[in-house]
């Protein structure tokens, strides 16, 4: 069976925190009497952590990327030196 969109707005405010408390006393209840609710609400919470996965691993790709870049030019050596006097400076 097919989620209703009502369902999945309802179940993305539940985990989002943005119901008020008689609303999330009420999901917890349908959660508990309806297991193919929960079941969505599992696959939901799933989805958003893959999304947030590959967020990550995109932007992971776009840093070492731009590292790659940044760090392999000669004509960038006193840029680099000044970047990484500027980030030693910070840690201390």
């Amino acid at each position: 069976m097919r989620p209703s969109l009502r369902d999945i707005e309802l179940l993305e405010a539940y985990i989002h925190r943005q119901l008020p408390s008689d609303a999330v006393d009420t999901v917890r209840l349908r959660l508990l009497q309806e297991p193919l609710l929960a079941d969505q609400l599992e696959q939901q919470k799933r989805t958003y952590q893959l999304i947030r996965q590959s967020g990550r691993r995109q932007l992971k790709r776009e840093l070492e990327q731009l590292h790659a870049e940044l760090f392999s030019e000669r004509g960038n050596r006193l840029w680099q030196r000044r970047i990484l006097r500027i980030f030693n400076s910070s840690m201390l």
